[in-house]
């Protein structure tokens, strides 16, 4: 069997004028997934690539920053997501974080800041910024802005 038909494990044939695949009818009235869903199954395929690509000696927190601020528009302002892509348990987590002092929200505070001061806020409305950043709402945004400093 080639590499292809062990991909889909069925056989394949090629050199005919004509190639069509065929599905049981209860394979297509399956429901389709929620919108959104096959790109966040992507990200974190991609974010997980990347994890294993980063330096070792890189700390755990900055590891964690640098996925939070790929991710934001995507949901990665969940301990659970970040949780995933990472490998590991939230509790685990959490505990490392403690006990490099930090925690998932100062992290994920960092990150938007770091996030915010890379955009070009003057061609954005508040909107645009808070969906880049991550925040449901633009008071959330506002709120953040506050405390960083930033009118």
């Amino acid at each position: 069997m080639s590499s292809a038909a062990s991909l889909i494990n069925v056989p394949i044939a090629f050199g005919h004028n004509k190639n069509c695949i065929s599905f049981e009818n209860t394979i297509l009235n399956k429901e389709l997934c929620s919108p959104g869903k096959p790109s966040l199954d992507l990200n974190k395929l991609t974010a997980k690539k990347q994890l294993k690509e980063m330096k070792s000696d890189e700390s755990l927190p900055d590891r964690c920053k640098d996925i939070i601020k790929n991710y934001l528009p995507e949901g990665a302002t969940s301990l659970d997501f970040l949780a995933d892509i990472l490998q590991v348990h939230k509790r685990s987590l959490q505990i490392r974080l403690n006990e490099q002092n930090t925690s998932f929200r100062r992290i994920l505070d960092a990150a938007r800041r770091e996030k915010f001061n890379s955009l070009d806020v003057q061609s954005m409305d508040a909107t645009q910024i808070a969906k880049a950043l991550g925040f449901s709402t633009t008071i959330a945004l506002e709120d953040s802005r506050k405390r960083w400093n930033i009118t």
